[in-house]
């Protein structure tokens, strides 16, 4: 279902006139020789159906659109009907001072802005606030949190262009601009590492080139500049037309021997079609840092080959003699996983360094991520592994803990690979979205709807409680958490209470859901 709402949209029609248009939407002109022009002004629609944490989402418009029935929306025209009964009708709508559109009916529902443009050009969709977008029909990835990431190439028809956006937070904020060439490197959503001193390189950077043209990019050659040095290095791989896609781009460099920042010029060349095409020059700016400093240290994924990251607190001094032993044992790692909105730097900076063990901190591929679920957990297994290759780590005394987000991660991945940690920290976490954050579930469920709720729920950690009878366990929670509520906590303790013989479990009196670096560290 989700590719049949994905890949149809809404076609225009003839001559560019969207199959969306109504001369009751708000227009917005775009001049031929404009430069840009902010979305600020459209027509709004509440959610008819229903999306959340659900096996089956319903969502009428989205229906209509699939399947060729979706009127022109219009100021006052009912579409639907929400879960209350109450009508739902596209309303005008205009953006505030700060040029965010704010309705509560966009929320889950939906957006349309009308851009006239005086001429068919190609524009960068700058935008955040939204999960989905059409644009004159055809769908493009939305980023919903408000962070600043997206540059979509996108091509405008001469006359009217229909911009559908749905929504989930109920705030909207977005332009179009003129891409500054062809094709070249936007520093929005950059993956780089620190240059730790010490060590050689090359490192390697996850930066996302802009192809706006209408061919594919192949034959993709970077050049790269520091220090007065310039080497060459061709990328295996292409750029789609009208794509951004963020490259792996290794860098050949070593850390200089002093702390500080180091430039480093980029330029990339490549084909598009029979043409040559060059970005411009474009500069990042590295860090070299102390090898006893929290650092971020890059890789690229075996997942997808994509370029990740992880904040690392370094052990400080060596790892203490066990007793018995001659012999300095392995050091010990921690694996932290980080909050909603945190960075994976940051998680690392909130523990002071031990002489026992070295921490790190995995992404979860960016601040917001999977809830470290499907992609990121496997994202916290591939930072797992790299680090006690890199640090040679002891298999014996390896550490999982997380705090928000992060706690539900504790739960979820020392669930479902029991296998590597000696113990587990949850701090203010979830343990499933059927207790937390609107998950599906049904009373007295059919066969089919147990399918749906089995599909469905794969955060339900209680389900396989049992595999924590190989760790030792750490509950922590304020009991005055307003974000996630200490029931989550005192469920867990009374479910582990009945089997597991290995668990301690604190409450903080008085404490929310952050009370400072204590809640990790």
């Amino acid at each position: 279902s989700i590719f049949l709402i994905l890949g149809l949209g809404v076609s225009s029609g003839e001559g560019g006139r969207s199959a969306l248009q109504s001369e009751a939407t708000p227009v917005l002109a775009l001049a031929a020789d404009a430069k840009e022009i902010a979305l600020t002004k459209g027509l709004v629609v509440g959610l008819a159906g229903q999306y959340g944490r659900y096996a089956v989402p319903s969502d009428l418009i989205a229906w209509q659109m699939a399947t060729g029935q979706m009127a022109d929306p219009r100021a006052g025209v009912v579409v639907g009907r929400n879960p209350k009964g109450e009508d739902l009708a596209w309303a005008a709508v205009e953006a505030g001072k700060e040029g965010w559109i704010e309705n509560r009916a966009f929320a889950g529902g939906y957006l349309q802005v009308v851009v006239d443009s005086a001429k068919p050009r190609t524009m960068i969709l700058d935008a955040t606030g939204f999960y989905v977008a059409w644009i004159n029909g055809e769908p493009r990835g939305g980023e919903k949190y408000g962070a600043d990431y997206l540059r979509h190439p996108v091509r405008l028809v001469q006359g009217r262009n229909a911009l559908l956006f749905r929504g989930e937070r109920g705030r909207f904020k977005g332009r179009l601009c003129q891409p500054p060439a062809e094709v070249f490197f936007t520093d929005k959503d950059m993956t780089l590492p620190d240059l730790v001193i010490g060590e050689k390189g090359p490192v390697c950077a996850g930066l996302r080139l802009v192809n706006a043209t209408g061919e594919r990019l192949t034959g993709i050659e970077v050049i790269l500049k520091a220090g007065g040095r310039e080497v060459r290095a061709a990328l295996d791989t292409t750029v789609a037309p009208l794509l951004t896609q963020k490259l792996a781009v290794p860098l050949s460099i070593d850390a200089p021997p002093v702390e500080g920042p180091v430039k480093v010029e980029i330029r990339a060349r490549a084909r598009a079609g029979r043409r040559k095409v060059q970005a411009p020059p474009f500069t990042v700016e590295l860090k070299a840092v102390a090898a006893t400093a929290h650092h971020s240290r890059t890789f690229v994924s075996e997942i997808d080959r994509s370029v990740q990251y992880f904040g690392v607190a370094p052990m400080a001094g060596g790892d203490p003699i066990q007793a018995g032993q001659t012999a300095v044992a392995k050091p010990a790692l921690i694996l932290t996983l980080h909050g909603a909105g945190v960075e994976g730097i940051g998680q690392a900076r909130a523990y002071r360094p031990k002489d026992w063990a070295w921490i790190v901190a995995a992404t979860n591929r960016r601040p917001y991520g999977f809830d470290w679920e499907d992609w990121g957990r496997l994202d916290a297994l591939e930072v797992l592994d790299e680090a006690s290759r890199l640090y040679g780590t002891d298999p014996a005394r390896t550490y999982l803990t997380g705090h928000s987000m992060g706690g539900h991660g504790t739960w979820q991945v020392g669930a479902t690979v029991p296998g590597p940690w000696a113990a587990i920290a949850p701090s203010a976490g979830w343990y499933s979205f059927t207790s937390y954050g609107g998950g599906g579930a049904y009373k007295d469920p059919s066969p089919v709807e147990k399918m749906l709720l089995r599909a469905n729920n794969p955060s339900d950690t209680t389900a396989l409680a049992r595999n924590f009878l190989s760790c030792g366990i750490s509950i922590l929670h304020g009991d005055l958490d307003d974000n996630v509520p200490v029931a989550q906590a005192r469920y867990m303790r009374e479910l582990l209470g009945k089997f597991h013989p290995d668990f301690a479990y604190y409450e903080r009196p008085g404490a929310g859901h952050w009370w400072g670096n204590e809640c990790v560290d």
